[in-house]
């Protein structure tokens, strides 16, 4: 009777190729790699040799063109002068720059400020003020404090708000049309208009 053995406990019996040295394989891989690095980086300075003669042979073509324009048209000449008067730079000491950053950099601040200011215009304006649980708003014309109002109505903040807005816009938009309308008046039509809206 045979004897069989588990799969676990078997060796296995194949030969194994001898193992060769791979220090020629890698000798040879690395002097590929190094070589094509090297051709790399020569191709790329030929290519920036190449690219700064063919810069070189078309700025000699544009001056012989512009030259041949020269000749032929006189006027051109002297444009031509006024545009390289207007390029060429000016330098300056280092105090100079200094002095011209710090009054570049005063500039952009003066205009950030000016920005951030908010101007209002000479007008009727209005502005709902909320706090706490109170809404009111004001009328102002030119800055001035024209009229107050506080809103006496039982409900939300957001209903108070609501209300507050309709008639600040109704205020400013009467006293828009007449600043000198009475301010008494205003007051007793506001109030007839919000009877009429509840």
């Amino acid at each position: 009777m045979p004897v069989l053995y588990s799969l676990t406990l078997r060796r296995s019996y194949t030969r194994s190729r001898p193992r060769k040295s791979n220090s020629a394989i890698k000798f040879v891989l690395f002097f590929l790699i190094a070589s094509i690095s090297f051709n790399g980086s020569f191709a790329q300075e030929v290519s920036k040799e190449e690219q700064a003669r063919k810069e070189a042979d078309q700025k000699r073509q544009e001056a012989v063109l512009l030259d041949a324009k020269l000749k032929a048209n006189p006027n051109i000449k002297s444009k031509a002068r006024v545009a390289t008067d207007k390029q060429t730079t000016v330098k300056l000491s280092g105090e100079e720059e200094k002095q011209l950053m710090l009054q570049k950099e005063a500039e952009e601040t003066a205009k950030i400020a000016a920005e951030k200011k908010s101007i209002s215009l000479p007008g009727v304006e209005y502005k709902l003020i909320t706090t706490g649980n109170e809404v009111g708003y004001v009328v102002t014309n030119a800055r001035k404090e024209i009229f107050r109002q506080t809103i006496t109505l039982t409900g939300t903040i957001y209903q108070k708000q609501v209300v507050a807005e309709k008639e600040a816009i109704y205020a400013a938009n009467t006293l828009t049309r007449n600043t000198t309308y009475p301010v008494d008046a205003l007051k007793s039509e506001i109030k007839s208009l919000s009877i009429q809206a509840t």
